[in-house]
């Protein structure tokens, strides 16, 4: 259909110029206010004047990086379709738009993260018993009286049996410099997932269900009360300045280890490459 009808989500370094701009345009009445179907509010600004615009273009050409919070697999189809329209002769005054993308820029103190929780099927054949003894190799753990929500890195809440327990990782990590090591996403895979519930493959197993922080703890418990040997991890969310930090590295963020809201609505802003800019 020649169109991307959902925004690249992106994320900036804080920046007060640009700030101090978009607060002079957010000041005023929005174009379009409305709350959407899952209660969020979106407000739509439409700036016009071609003054306007260039004073915002030209203060985000100053950042030195744009982070791709969510849409990479957009983006890169994105990249293939302008590919194509180079490749195979197509591309006219008509389309002229296949080289750009549409994305949707917040500031890093706006981009918020949420935690991304994991339910596992089974506890690979251990008994509750010896699943507790390996996890006390290296992490303290604490019977806890309500559901646990990890409050600082290297804890976690751990959820089985009807019982909530809190982790708190006491293991080493061999190479304190390896930033990726250092995520709790990958303190629980390497010192959990992986060695002791055998979940090789995050993306793939079938073993492994993933649920938003948004929707709260009762959503681990209401999937764990399912299947009774069921274990579910609540974690620390990560910070969009981890995630900046290994962008940076040229590094790639674990699976599943990040989880923004509110997104913009697919559909509030359309992007068409078969129209002149």
């Amino acid at each position: 259909i020649e169109t991307q009808i959902g925004p690249i989500y992106m994320s900036y370094p804080d920046d007060n110029k640009i700030k101090e701009l978009l607060e002079s345009f957010t000041s005023l009445e929005p174009n379009y206010d409305f709350e959407s179907f899952d209660l969020s509010l979106h407000k739509l600004w439409c700036i016009s004047d071609p003054n306007d615009i260039e004073i915002i273009s030209k203060q985000l050409r100053s950042i030195n990086s744009l982070y791709i919070a969510d849409g990479h697999h957009r983006m890169g189809a994105m990249n293939i379709i302008s590919q194509n329209y180079k490749k195979y002769g197509v591309q006219s005054k008509q389309n002229r738009n296949c080289d750009g993308v549409m994305i949707a820029a917040f500031p890093a103190e706006q981009s918020k993260i949420y935690d991304y929780n994991r339910v596992i099927k089974d506890l690979n054949g251990l008994s509750e018993t010896d699943f507790l003894d390996k996890l006390k190799e290296n992490f303290k753990i604490t019977l806890s009286d309500s559901a646990f929500k990890p409050k600082s890195n290297r804890q976690f809440g751990m959820y089985h049996h009807g019982k909530w327990y809190s982790l708190e990782f006491i293991g080493n990590i061999p190479d304190e410099n390896d930033i990726l090591s250092l995520l709790d996403i990958n303190i629980i895979n390497n010192f959990c997932l992986i060695p002791i519930l055998g979940i090789k493959d995050i993306n793939n197993d079938e073993r492994i269900r993933f649920i938003a922080g948004c929707h709260g703890l009762t959503a681990l418990e209401k999937k764990v009360n399912e299947n009774y040997d069921s274990v579910a991890f609540s974690i620390f969310p990560s910070h969009i300045k981890e995630v900046m930090r290994v962008a940076d590295n040229k590094l790639t963020m674990p699976p599943k280890s990040t989880w923004f809201d509110p997104k913009p609505l697919d559909g509030l802003v359309v992007y068409e490459f078969n129209q002149e800019n």
